[in-house]
């Protein structure tokens, strides 16, 4: 095979089993004289799994836990040899898999930055050069020189994170680990992510965030009991992915119609429109519209989420609310009960065609009753000169010195 192109990823037909391990002897004489005698069971983490990503590509990996997403990742890092198939990796590649990993726990700081860059291939005077801006941005000047072992998680997280972005990877593996730190690192380590893309470079993550996997990459990839369940546009990915995560359990789906519509059905939505001035679903740059739905309970819910999403056709997220997030008590409702439900927005969007999404869901979100799909569509017209997204209404002042 051709040398890869720096940046790019081949997976071909994948698999990965661990060794499961029942009746474990319970002491060293048993183990020595095999007394006991231990079954064993091959689980199969990954089967067959096939994903070819491009230089530049930022790509999530989704699923439920125990699907073989970590796995899957450890596999592109090296870190585990494949029973079966192959990885190939064209270029330097850079991985933060969880807390930890890597480190020397009775090294320091500082000296670990030194052996994880001696792994990747890095010389001292090169990691010299990039010393400090490691630490700063991992924060940690007070404490570099002391052992890891005493870090908190959060530290742990920053200093692997800094490590990994400064040495100016092709490649970046990212594991859940970044919820770990706080929020204000958090929204660091996306700005750094962001620059990375602007850069060209290749991310391949571990999420459960499904907002954000929808919102920073434009592929994804469900992986379900080890294999591909759904690999392409994001938006159809996480949609697939919410689809499957509320339907363990659900009830009777035959009252459902239409396409993109799945939920528990402990509530039902009817009545969606959308409500505008004209009374078409054409609103002029930040005009106002409104959402409308009534919402009946199936059961006796405390507390239901209502919420609203709004896209644009090729699946961004521009606009994402609810309920909880608004700190809005929607009550107690018995089997029969019913609301009707508005949301009022002003359409602050450059011209073009946007999509809504909206739901009802269990108290804290994570479980849909009832989900609908793009089931509105709403066009934007103006004369608005801009490239982007929202249409700012910026002002421009040119004054003589």
């Amino acid at each position: 095979m051709a040398e890869l192109a720096p940046g790019s990823v081949v997976v071909r037909d994948l698999w990965e089993s661990f060794t499961i391990y029942h009746d474990r002897p319970v002491s060293l004489k048993d183990r020595l004289v095999g007394k006991r005698k231990t079954s064993t069971e091959q689980f199969w983490a990954l089967k067959g799994v096939s994903v070819e990503v491009e230089p530049g590509e930022t790509l999530a990996l989704v699923g439920a836990n125990g699907s073989g997403k970590s796995t899957l990742l450890k596999v592109m890092a090296r870190i585990l040899e494949p029973d079966k198939g192959s990885v190939d990796i064209g270029g330097r590649l850079a991985a933060l898999l969880e807390v930890g990993a890597g480190f020397h726990g009775d090294l320091t700081g500082r000296e670990n930055v030194y052996l994880n860059a001696s792994i990747l291939g890095f010389g001292r005077r090169e990691v010299d050069r990039i010393f400090d801006d490691i630490v700063a941005f991992a924060e940690l000047e007070r404490f570099i020189d002391t052992p890891v072992r005493t870090y908190s998680s959060g530290m742990y997280v920053r200093l692997g994170f800094a490590v990994a972005i400064h040495l100016d990877p092709h490649i970046l593996l990212v594991d859940e680990v970044l919820a770990v730190g706080d929020a204000r690192f958090q929204a660091r380590c996306f700005d750094r992510i962001r620059a990375l893309q602007r850069e060209g470079r290749t991310i391949i993550f571990v999420t459960h965030d499904t907002d954000l996997a929808a919102s920073l990459c434009k592929r994804a990839v469900l992986l379900v009991e080890g294999e591909i369940d759904q690999m392409g546009p994001s938006h159809l990915v996480v949609d697939r992915y919410r689809e499957l995560y509320t339907a363990e359990g659900t009830h009777d789906m035959g009252h459902f119609t239409g396409g993109e519509v799945h939920g528990t059905g402990d509530m039902r939505l009817s009545g969606i429109r959308l409500i505008t001035e004209a009374g078409d679903p054409v609103v002029k740059v930040g005009e106002a519209l409104s959402v409308t739905y009534a919402a009946e309970a199936t059961t006796e819910i405390e507390r239901p989420v209502f919420g609203l999403i709004v896209r644009a056709p090729d699946g961004t997220y521009l606009y994402d609310t609810n309920t909880l997030w608004r700190n809005h008590d929607t009550g107690t409702y018995r089997s029969g009960d019913k609301v009707v439900v508005r949301f009022d927005l002003k359409a602050h969007l450059l011209p073009g065609m946007y999509l809504i999404t909206v739901a009802a869901a269990n108290e804290d979100g994570r479980v849909a009753y009832d989900w609908h799909t793009d089931v509105l569509a709403f066009e934007v017209r103006g004369n608005t000169h801009a490239r982007g997204i929202a249409a700012l209404d910026a002002d421009v002042t040119i004054e003589a010195l």
